[in-house]
């Protein structure tokens, strides 16, 4: 009998041997009938190539061969839209929870029949939207344009009402039509009555002829009655569903296309979930692949690494979860199908798995489509003891399929497995010789050659296993304490047997070295939260040592389980030896295996040390091999190159249009994952004991009367308290300001190296040494290639030679100043550094910032995984006036108004799952991104149009999200930025021309299309004044670079600036002077518009309809009240700040019959009070007959004004806290 087995450091040898004679036999063959060898013309290659695309085409005749390559966008972009807009109750995903105590009573009855929350079902629309999980780059992905139609088969019995219906209108709502044949649904014999005529009433009203019923007399099960269903099809593709799915946007064209390309050919999608509770709808990851183990129960393992290049391309899956897939109706039937005497439920995804890897096809994963399961708590059919219908299912697998591995299946439970009597396997077996397959080996092999790595064929034990009980308290065990996946677990007193306690406090620290629960076989103990999750045998946040001399539960880089007593919870923290509360002992240990760890468990854990006892021959023999590669290939290679030069033009064109259309990646890609921490830690401990002015990113105040009145001076040059910023050492530390879970993940070892590119002008001296500084003392060396310091015609003498000096005194040659000969401006200086640049990855950044602890390494990861990427930090800021560091927030997406400023908004529910995890971000903030060199320039790089500063971060993110793959914010990434005091600014408008509003205009004009005239009603008048300037080269590029229009980019990349910034005017509640009616001579005012002015109560403007811009107000569409300029809105502290439109302290009600001006709030409401004697304004709790609180508009729309729940923007956006 045959196994495989992990192979010997013999066999290793024996291989390194048998592979350098083989590459010096390939050197010579190759090579020596290279010389003889011509290169066929051109017109020789072309009928080559037919006759033998002719050729695959006879081969594969049984099936269509696809000869129509055409793509199209198959996005319904109108019902997305729709989409967009709806609310209500668990609307977009969201999840909804029940709160009427009737309700949550009758909830919990049906909850023990269905297995989920069915009223919290029939709570929610049965049409409802859902977030959009796919990766952004799936969402410019053309698709063939011939596509085959598709029969999608959905089976249940006794589904529930509202489950069902959801199922079948997310399916024909986001099924292009074309390709939709027809739904049938297969109704096996259930017992409830709704599920009959009232289901077929429902269709006939709801549907067109499309959606079929098929009522099956007798309970058969879902084998047998999808069998019943695929019968019936007419389709070219079937696409079998479970009957509690929803399908999310766009998820029939890329299950398609792999079929149409390969008929062969199997597909399913990333499945996600909804849950059973609240049917919050939640993503199910980026791509993974499925295998078993020798219990036969389904485990998820992650991609390939060859796979994980391309993560939206498909991607071969062993084993198939089996609730939703693809294939075609003709080799569905080809293959046998299904296995009829396969009983009720369950098995059936390994057979036709087995039979499509074993028999000639494939089973692929598509991460670009998505469908949503939920998993029940409980099933009815898992309550049946009459008979093990499981257990028949996996014995007839077992005996046609296994070969001799099916042994491994039946030691796993003997007794069971030796009474169940498998029934008749002649027409399985035959199937089997028929089509000629292979054996199972091969699946071993080829298809999961890992699998065996996480489930040995032999139960290797476990390194300890039993109670894990605290050495502090020895009456307290771990336990899962019966919560819910990703929930924390702690402690609870522990049960009488430790060796074998019951399973909320039976672990096992396993052969892969995780800590799982015995009883359920996929829950391991995760670091994060210290939670129970799905094991991912990646390690990492799953990966624990028992360490037998000290008693610590130890996971990398240095933290250990530790027991908070009191609370009875379970903390991860940094290793401390002797503390107790890190200090546990095991039910059981298995001492032996423990002592040689190393040696012991998963084959992923000790390669390394197996590969160090590798002998002098096998050095010798691998150095030998790579030699003889590179002469292979580079006298190959060379050969070639001298044939070519002797052809025709048209056959080098040719070349070079082949080249062009090939797929493979332009620029280098990840080629390991594996992981490291990049924190340097004594570094940061040194950090943590500093002293000093600003120290810790403190707030600093000059008290000396010569420092302060010296301070004013610089303030007017430099925008800032340039003394405050020499008071404070340029060395200084920061605050670590990232969420707590950014503090322990990992990056890539390979990351690109990095050219950092800071352009200045005139910068201040210690806040341009204090950036340098943070970014050399904050940056792995290993990843800075270079700091390029540009600068641009700087008028101050201190930037050149004492500024050269003092860089090469203290950072060497890796800092390097790049002086420009006159003043070019942001945009062209940053590309000046950029061409100088020699690192795979550019970062720019602003010369007035201070980066972060650990900030370049989650910068670099996307990229590296997806070179195309653009990634940004989030970025915080440090007071002109105080230099005090200052979070903005743990994550957001930035957006622009019409007048094109950059603004920040929250993160959208769908980039909430997750909250360390990169977000789709449409415009970059500009001070800092990082981007691959290759990438920007092939993007365009800047518009060198663009005068002095500001627009070029626009038109960089217009560019990436238009004409590239896009933009993600990095939330472990924080990086400070000095925001000058406004006044600065205005140095930009020189020589007459307001280089701001040129820049806008330009992007203006060549990106935003029929939206530009939005711009330039801002200021119609100046806008008509301001020459662009020539745009032939920015308009060339967007057109050969097949952009996509600038509506895409509101539709689906920004759709919060149309929600914030109406593309027509919406009106408005009530604007002009807000007059008090205790006094109607006093209005209140704004001396001007500037952030944290104070309204004040003042004498009236005469014309009260169009007064002075200091007393015009408007109560705006948007429920707020804002200033004339409309940037400024009035806030709960009676201050200006700038509008954020997202309600909360800005968020005001006029009630036109009390006439109250309001402060919505959650609990209690304020009214805005005027004391006309003392001229104050203030907040007070509302009384409708008090005249202080009653004001007067100078104009009112008193439809609006009536109509407050329907006009204006919609509430449920807003917030009222």
């Amino acid at each position: 009998m045959k196994y495989i087995r992990i192979p010997s450091i013999r066999s290793y040898r024996f291989l390194l041997i048998l592979s350098f004679f083989f590459l010096c036999s390939l050197y010579f063959i190759i090579f020596e009938k290279s010389k003889i060898k011509s290169v066929p013309k051109l017109e020789q290659f072309i009928e080559e190539s037919k006759n033998s695309f002719n050729e695959i085409a006879r081969y594969d005749q049984k099936y269509p061969v696809v000869t129509d390559y055409e793509r199209k966008d198959w996005h319904d972009w109108d019902f997305l839209q729709k989409e967009n807009l709806r609310n209500g109750p668990g609307e977009r995903g969201k999840p909804y929870k029940l709160t009427d105590p009737e309700d949550i009573k009758l909830n919990e009855k049906l909850f023990k029949i269905e297995g989920l929350y069915a009223l919290v079902s029939d709570k929610i629309s049965v049409n409802r939207s859902v977030p959009d999980t796919r990766l952004p780059i799936c969402k410019t992905i053309k698709y063939l344009k011939k596509l085959p139609t598709t029969s999608i088969i959905i089976i249940f019995h006794n589904e529930y009402f509202s489950i069902l219906l959801r199922t079948i209108h997310s399916v024909y709502n986001r099924a292009p039509r074309e390709l939709l044949h027809e739904i049938i649904l297969v109704n096996d014999a259930s017992t409830k009555k709704e599920l009959y005529e009232p289901l077929q009433d429902y269709v006939n009203e709801n549907f067109d002829e499309r959606v079929k019923i098929v009522n099956l007399p007798e309970r058969k099960g879902l084998i047998v009655t999808r069998m019943e269903g695929a019968r019936r099809a007419s389709g070219e593709v079937l696409l079998f569903l479970d009957s509690h799915m929803e399908a999310n946007t766009n998820f029939l064209p890329p299950l398609l296309e792999p079929i149409a390309l390969e008929p062969r050919t199997a597909t399913v999608p990333i499945v996600d979930n909804f849950f059973h509770d609240t049917f919050e709808y939640g993503s199910g990851g980026k791509g993974s692949r499925g295998v078993f183990d020798w219990k036969f129960e389904f485990h998820w393992l992650p991609r390939r690494r060859k796979d994980k290049i391309h993560p939206e391309k498909p991607a071969p899956t062993p084993i198939m979860l089996g609730c939703a897939f693809a294939i075609r109706r003709d080799y569905f039937f080809d293959l046998g199908a299904y296995d009829e005497q396969l009983m009720i439920w369950n098995g059936e995804n390994y057979e036709l798995s087995f039979k499509l890897w074993l028999c000639g096809g494939q089973l692929l994963e598509v991460p670009c489509s998505r469908i949503a399961h939920t998993f029940r708590k409980h099933n009815e059919w898992r309550k049946r003891k009459d008979v093990d219908f499981v257990g028949h299912n996996f014995k007839r697998i077992a005996e046609v399929w296994l070969d001799e591995y099916k042994e491994f299946l039946y030691k796993t439970d003997p007794k069971r497995f030796q009474k169940i009597d498998a029934g008749d396997l002649t027409r399985e077996k035959l199937i089997r010789e028929k089509l000629h397959c292979k054996p199972f080996s091969y699946m071993l092999e080829h298809v999961m050659p890992d699998m065996l790595d996480k489930f040995p064929l032999k139960d290797p034990g476990a390194f300890a296993h039993g109670a894990i009980i605290s050495d502090l308290n020895k009456k307290l065990c771990v336990d899962t304490l019966g919560r819910e996946h990703n929930e924390a677990i702690g402690l609870y007193p522990c049960h009488k047997d430790r060796e074998h306690p019951d399973g909320t406090q039976n672990f096992v620290l396993n052969w892969n070295k995780q800590i799982k629960i015995r009883d359920y076989y996929d829950n391991c103990l995760d670091v994060y939260n210290v939670s129970i999750r799905g094991c991912h045998f990646t390690f990492g946040n799953q990966y624990w040592k028992y360490d037998l001399a000290t008693h610590h539960l130890f996971s990398p880089p240095d933290n250990c389980l530790t027991g908070i007593i009191e609370a009875k919870e379970l903390k991860v923290k940094t290793c401390e030896l002797g503390e107790r509360s890190q200090m546990w002992s095991w039910g059981y240990v298995n001492v032996t295996a423990l002592l040689n760890w190393n040696n012991e468990g998963s084959r992923m854990l000790y390669l390394s040390g197996r590969i160090k006892k590798f002998d002098l021959l096998s050095f010798i023999l691998i150095f030998c091999s790579v030699i003889v590669s590179f002469i292979l290939i580079r006298n190959y290679y060379e050969h070639r190159t001298n044939q070519y030069q002797s052809e025709t033009s048209t056959y080098k064109e040719y070349i070079n249009y082949l080249k062009r259309k090939m797929s493979a990646p332009r620029y280098p890609f990840a080629n390991t994952y594996e992981r490291k921490d990049y924190h340097d830690y004594e570094f940061m401990r040194a950090e943590e004991m500093r002293e000093g002015p600003g120290e810790h990113g403190e707030k600093y105040l000059l008290k000396d009367p010569d420092d302060i009145a010296r301070n004013k001076q610089l303030f007017k040059q430099f925008g800032f308290f340039a003394v405050g910023s020499d008071h404070i050492s340029v060395n200084r530390s920061l605050p670590d300001v990232r969420m707590e879970s950014c503090k322990s993940k990992r990056q890539l070892v390979q990351l690109p190296k990095v050219s950092i590119i800071i352009v200045f002008f005139d910068e201040y001296w210690s806040i341009l040494l204090r950036t340098i500084h943070s970014i050399y003392n904050r940056t792995p060396h290993e990843l800075l290639h270079e700091i390029i310091l540009v600068n641009d015609n700087s008028t101050v003498p201190e930037l050149y030679e004492p500024l050269q000096n003092y860089v090469k005194e203290n950072f060497g040659d890796i800092v390097w100043i790049y002086n420009l000969n006159e003043r070019k401006g942001l945009a062209v200086g940053r590309m000046k550094g950029a061409k100088r640049a020699k690192a795979e990855v550019l970062v720019f950044l602003d010369s007035q910032v201070e980066v972060n602890v650990n900030w370049l390494p989650p910068l670099l990861e996307p990229i590296a995984l997806a070179p195309n990427l653009i990634t940004t930090p989030i970025v915080d800021s440090f007071a002109y006036d105080t230099f005090e560091y200052r979070k903005i927030d743990d994550g957001g997406r930035g957006i622009f108004n019409w007048n094109l400023n950059y603004r920040r908004v929250p993160r959208r529910p769908e980039d909430s799952v997750n909250l360390d995890e990169p977000i789709p971000n449409p415009i970059m903030h500009g001070a800092a991104f990082a981007i691959n060199r290759l990438n920007f320039w092939e993007i365009g790089a800047y518009d060198d149009g663009l005068k002095v500063w500001q627009g070029e971060q626009l038109e960089l993110s217009l560019k990436a999200h238009l004409c590239g793959e896009g933009i993600v914010e990095i939330p472990c990434s924080h990086v400070a930025h000095s925001f000058r005091n406004k006044n600065y600014y205005q140095r930009f408008e020189e020589n007459g021309v307001d280089y701001m509003m040129r820049n806008f205009k330009r992007v203006a004009e060549v990106w935003l299309e029929d939206y530009k005239h939005l711009v330039y009603d801002m200021n119609r008048e100046k806008y008509d004044q301001t020459n662009a300037g020539n745009l032939a080269q920015a308009k060339l590029f967007k057109r050969n670079a097949h952009c996509k229009p600038f509506k895409y980019f509101l539709e689906f990349v920004a759709p919060e600036i149309v929600e914030r910034y109406p593309i027509y005017d919406p009106g408005h509640f009530a604007q002009s002077t807000i007059q008090s009616k205790a006094n109607s001579n006093l209005c209140i005012e704004v001396p001007k518009a500037a952030h944290m002015q104070k309204i004040s109560l003042v004498e009236c403007d005469e014309n009260r309809l169009e007064p002075s811009p200091k007393q015009f107000f408007k109560l705006a569409w948007h429920r707020n009240i804002q200033h004339s300029t409309f940037d400024f809105c009035l806030q709960e502290s009676l201050t200006m700040s700038e509008c954020h439109y997202l309600g909360g302290n800005q968020l005001w009600k006029y009630d036109i019959e009390t006439y109250q001006i309001i402060k919505l709030k959650q609990d209690n409401p304020k009214c805005l009070t005027a004391d006309v004697e003392s001229r104050k304004i203030y907040l007070d709790n509302c009384d409708s007959e008090d005249i202080k609180q009653k004001w007067n508009w100078g104009e009112k729309n008193i439809s609006a004004l009536q109509n407050w729940e329907t006009f204006g923007m919609t509430l449920s956006k807003l917030s009222l806290d």
